[in-house]
């Protein structure tokens, strides 16, 4: 099967295009997931500080009925599926949901209080000045599910596979008719004209109009061969004699 030089054109042009979508499709994709990943980052953190600035009293009084509902109610949130909140020692004061999935993502914070330091005799006793510390009295833990994420993700990866193969074909599709047009036909007109002058039929003119090396090469090939198969029983009429 010839391999013409148009299909090794087309070949290396067909080979660019998916490289380089292959190229941008991934790009995409992991973007897209640094975002999701971010995003989610964001609303696990915001939630979290949140949970830390609610169980702040009800830590330091023990009430559990009050860090349930707190509890509870982060709970609800989307994706999250374990909470924690320990004391300062480590005892549990509440505890609900799983970590037996097997995509999550845990995240903890410290629960913090101020207290007032206690005072020596000096400038801040006489200024009335008062200074506050902050003291860790307890530990929140949180656990979220990478479950949403990845389905978001492998959304994301199908859609750009997706648009990624019909732009490869759209774009083979194209390169292939452009170069139809623009190369395998002029060169396929060459080359029949060119066997059929060789063959001795020199009134065939070759039918390449195109403005490039290929329609000035097909230009000068019926002129040369006149010229050569006129000139040459010249030469030898004249050596004859």
């Amino acid at each position: 099967m010839r391999f013409g030089i148009a299909n090794k054109v087309n070949f290396f042009i067909i080979c660019i295009i998916i490289l380089f979508t292959v190229l941008i499709g991934f790009y995409f994709v992991q973007h897209e997931k640094r975002a999701l990943s971010f995003e989610l980052d964001e609303r696990a953190t915001a939630l979290l500080n949140n949970l830390c600035l609610n169980s702040e009293y009800p830590v330091l009084i023990k009430n559990y009925e009050a860090l349930s509902k707190l509890g509870k109610g982060i709970l609800v949130q989307k994706d999250i599926i374990f909470c924690e909140i320990l004391d300062k020692d480590g005892n549990i004061l509440f505890q609900e949901g799983s970590k037996k999935e097997r995509t999550i993502r845990e995240y903890n914070s410290f629960i913090v209080t101020e207290k007032i330091a206690d005072k020596e005799a000096g400038e801040e006793l006489i200024l009335g000045v008062e200074k506050k510390i902050k003291e860790e009295i307890g530990k929140v833990f949180l656990s979220v599910s990478l479950a949403g994420l990845n389905q978001k993700v492998s959304g994301v990866q199908k859609t750009v596979a997706i648009a990624s193969i019909i732009f490869i074909i759209a774009a083979i599709f194209l390169s292939s008719l452009l170069l139809r047009f623009i190369l395998s036909r002029p060169i396929d007109g060459l080359v029949t004209g060119t066997r059929k002058i060789a063959t001795g039929d020199l009134n065939y003119k070759v039918p390449v109009k195109t403005k490039d090396e290929i329609g000035e090469l097909a230009t000068k090939v019926y002129p040369i061969v006149k010229t050569t198969e006129y000139s040459f029983p010249q030469k030898l009429d004249r050596s004859l004699r």
